[in-house]
């Protein structure tokens, strides 16, 4: 009736394509930065660089075990971006 022809695309699909545009997008911006990106909270978390860096690899080592097809270094981007593990 309305001639609306439906899609086998789904919420989780539409989801996934959101995640791929963003960090599309956020890595365009950083490459010309030169340095490594950082979300601003975790300057006033008041733990020094190096015990975040562990923390970031250590997180990165995990979420690598759950996605072994990711590169770690993109993982790794991604946590310092995002500070989350399911984003």
């Amino acid at each position: 009736e309305l001639g609306v022809i439906p899609t086998q695309i789904t919420k989780a699909d539409k989801a996934e394509h959101i995640k791929r545009k963003r960090h599309t997008a956020a890595q365009t911006a950083h490459s010309n930065l030169g340095a490594r990106p950082r979300t601003v909270a975790q300057g006033f978390l008041g733990t020094s660089v190096g015990a975040e860096d562990s923390r970031i690899a250590r997180l990165a080592q995990q979420v690598k075990e759950v996605l072994p097809d990711i590169p770690l270094s993109v993982i790794t981007r991604d946590l310092l971006q995002t500070n989350c593990v399911d984003t």
